[in-house]
């Protein structure tokens, strides 16, 4: 928490913290009450989790209140008690809360499709063996996992080497956003019959041949 006071009162003020190692600091929420400042930040370790021990620590911080701007380095002190609001769910919560996201996750544009890929290829079950149809499944959910944990290993190596990335932050983008949807709407358009995506022959042949 930071508190500063002004004799002219405060009109649009801001509060810029500089970077310590292994510490990410949120955005300030500012309140206002004559003139007198105080600010609130949210202190979290690199991953994001409970905040380190700052007793002590040296930190620099600017205060900007329009076109007037100060710079202070300050020495941390305790942090007042506080009752903690995100203590740790128990696992069977977890784990249902995981199921309940997977189920709303089908329901999902980009999830949906292959649904229907997938149901299509369970009505070929007669040609099929149970062992063969057993391994498909199976491999279809290691494949899951493979990814994902593919995909984890690579979000802590970035955050390892100090990098700043927030999962999801290409939806702010409005270029983005548009090509999403256009892709969406040629897909849907080719659920629908109104054209075609033509596989290369030689391609085609090739996956004739594994579904055979």
């Amino acid at each position: 928490m930071v508190t500063a006071t002004r004799a002219a009162g405060w009109s649009s003020p801001e509060l810029y913290l500089d970077t310590i190692d292994d510490v990410d600091f949120a955005k300030p929420r500012l309140r206002v009450e004559g003139d007198r400042l105080q600010a609130t930040v949210p202190v979290t370790d690199s991953w994001g989790e409970k905040a380190p021990d700052l007793r002590n620590k040296s930190l620099t911080l600017v205060l900007v209140d329009g076109a007037i701007a100060q710079e202070s380095t300050q020495t941390i002190g305790a942090a007042p008690a506080q009752t903690p609001d995100n203590a740790a769910l128990p696992f069977w919560q977890v784990v249902m809360m995981a199921l309940i996201g997977g189920l709303i996750l089908n329901l999902m544009p980009c999830v949906l499709p292959v649904l229907g890929m997938k149901l299509g290829s369970i009505l070929l079950v007669e040609e099929k063996s149970r062992s063969h149809i057993r391994r498909q499944f199976l491999a279809s959910v290691a494949g899951i996992i493979a990814s994902f944990m593919a995909l984890a290993a690579f979000m802590t190596l970035l955050r390892l080497s100090n990098h700043a990335l927030a999962w999801g932050v290409q939806f702010q983008n409005a270029w983005f956003i548009g090509f999403m949807a256009l892709v969406m709407l040629l897909f849907s358009a080719s659920l629908f019959g109104l054209f075609e995506f033509r596989l290369p022959s030689s391609m085609d042949h090739e996956t004739g041949h594994l579904r055979r």
